[in-house]
């Protein structure tokens, strides 16, 4: 989880995408500007193919050990709130650990203090009993 505007975000972590992305949706809550010259075509992984609506400079998370600047594409829709990429693990050399018990844990480095942030993961579950209007899914519009 970050904070994003002052608000608490899930992350998932994927170090197959080559992107940092976020739903339309959070985008508009933070009320910051939006490069739409600066559009890209993201292959999904079902093969499905997406326009992103553009670019977000210099994003600021923060992991509880200070603030990170990201470029986040933004996306139409998705089912997730921040989709963090290879620029993530490679901006704060990002190490994940595998713990006996099943859970995960990642260590990240602040690039600019040199600060390691120890933090423990958690499964991302989606148990939507509601059909196609689950509440706890962004609103895609």
């Amino acid at each position: 989880m970050t904070t994003i505007g002052g608000r608490v975000v899930t992350c998932i972590l994927d170090q197959g995408t080559e992107v940092v992305v976020m739903p339309a949706a959070i985008w508009k809550m933070l009320s910051v500007g939006l490069q739409s010259d600066h559009c890209l075509n993201m292959e999904l992984v079902n093969t499905n193919k997406d326009v992103m609506l553009g670019v977000i400079e210099n994003v600021p998370l923060n992991f509880r050990g200070g603030l990170l600047y990201f470029q986040v594409q933004v996306i139409p829709c998705m089912s997730f709130e921040i989709l963090l990429g290879r620029p993530f693990f490679k901006l704060t050399t990002c190490h994940t650990f595998g713990l006996p018990d099943g859970e995960q844990d990642i260590l990240v480095t602040d690039p600019n203090m040199h600060k390691e942030l120890h933090i423990p993961t958690l499964p991302w579950v989606k148990r939507c009993t509601s059909g196609l209007s689950c509440p706890d899914h962004l609103p895609c519009n």
